[in-house]
């Protein structure tokens, strides 16, 4: 790998970027997949989001043992952390939980300030990635200058002859929801089906390029988790790039490994996304019919898990008051 010379951009094909929160082993996996496949001089940036469970150390340590090469800094001391050597993976400890957006977003600043690269992606820390999962990607972005955002084909990490997502899913905003495509569709027939492009593409799976962030700017920050990546992506379209799947590209996802274990973040933080992404996208009526029609999801949804009642009914509130940042329960 190139060497860093005094202020000189380091050129390379292609930067990942992983957020981790409380999760060290998925985000160790997941490392480790994407360090063994092509193109080999890559960069890997990961942003830990102030974990309360010391994964930054873990994750250093374990590639330190063994051998890879690894950078670790402080956010504060970002603008510092120039090495005499490119490092295989560079960890930044962010000093709060930044949410989806803004722990992509320090990566993503940080990559262009040091690397020379046209293309970034976005990876899920619970996302193990197949062999040439990059490499389709690359080449069909590359037979676009216009294709700004690039998504592969993702399958559930234990039932990987299951699709989750083609790319990502398409977006209902008088409804106030999101609906994956071809969800539960079995691998083998995605060679029978004539596929369409989805809306967005699910951030599990996101190659950006770089020219599109200089056009259009960073991820907004607004929603925490959920729906930024289809608020980028529209704001995007609307600057005349466009989006597609690479249907040779698979990604293999573990699946809310943020809110495993903590449903009430799951419910709360959708319906506040899906409320703020219709004030910001579209007209207040519409929006606000967006915030009646979650109202009337949560009621049925709660008929069979009750527990989720409270937590829609607070993100839906919440959006209303435009609440950002993190929520403290």
């Amino acid at each position: 790998m190139s060497h860093v010379t005094g202020c000189q951009k380091i050129r390379v094909p292609a930067a990942v970027i992983m957020v981790n929160w409380n999760s060290p082993r998925d985000t160790i996996e997941s490392i480790e997949s994407t360090l063994e496949i092509a193109p080999t001089d890559k960069v890997i940036v990961v942003v830990d989001n102030n974990s309360a469970d010391l994964s930054a150390d873990t994750i250093y340590n374990h590639f330190f043992k063994n051998g890879t090469s690894i950078l670790s800094v402080d956010v504060c001391d970002i603008s510092r952390a120039d090495s005499s050597e490119v490092p295989k993976i560079i960890l930044i400890r962010n000093d709060k939980n930044a949410g989806y957006a803004g722990g992509n977003n320090i990566a993503i600043k940080y990559i262009l300030d040091h690397f020379s690269t046209d293309y970034i992606w976005l990876l899920n820390n619970d996302a193990v990635v197949d062999s040439s999962s990059l490499t389709e990607m690359l080449r069909l972005a590359d037979s676009n200058p216009r294709l700004g955002f690039v998504g592969s084909v993702i399958r559930y990490y234990d039932q990987p002859d299951t699709i989750q997502c083609f790319g990502g899913g398409f977006i209902y905003p008088f409804l106030g929801i999101a609906k994956l495509y071809l969800k539960n569709t079995d691998i083998s027939k995605l060679l029978h089906i004539r596929t369409k492009t989805p809306d967005y593409i699910m951030g599990a799976s996101l190659l950006v390029r770089t020219d599109l962030i200089q056009d259009i700017g960073l991820m907004s920050e607004d929603y925490f988790m959920y729906y930024e990546e289809g608020d980028w992506q529209l704001r995007a379209r609307s600057a005349g790039w466009k989006l597609a799947v690479a249907s040779s590209s698979f990604v293999f996802h573990k699946d809310s490994g943020s809110t495993a274990g903590a449903p009430h973040y799951f419910f709360y933080y959708l319906n506040r996304a899906a409320v703020i992404y219709s004030f910001k996208n579209y007209s207040r009526i519409r929006a606000m019919a967006t915030s009646i029609s979650l109202l009337f999801i949560a009621l049925i949804k709660g008929i069979r898990n009750p527990s989720a009642i409270k937590p829609s009914f607070l993100g839906i509130i919440d959006g209303l008051k435009g609440a950002t940042g993190e929520k403290k329960w």
